[in-house]
């Protein structure tokens, strides 16, 4: 059996005027989301899976992240 955790890493860019999805994308630090991994596998936790949504409007881009571990 697993326990599962998930958390919302939130990377906001800041920009100026209005870009598309692809730009936003292309300057996301993926340093944070990598630094949330390691985090947790320090902590026994295995990632699971992730998904984005970039928000054009504010240049924001939210990731949810789960990870499992055994119980």
């Amino acid at each position: 059996m697993f326990e599962y955790k998930s958390e919302l890493l939130s990377v906001q860019v800041k920009m100026k005027g209005l870009k598309i999805v692809a730009t936003i994308i292309d300057h996301i630090d993926l340093e944070k989301l990598d630094e949330l991994i390691n985090e947790r596998a320090e902590e026994g936790w295995e990632l699971v899976t992730h998904s984005s949504i970039a928000d054009i409007v504010v240049g924001r881009v939210n990731t949810i992240v789960t990870f499992r571990r055994e119980k």
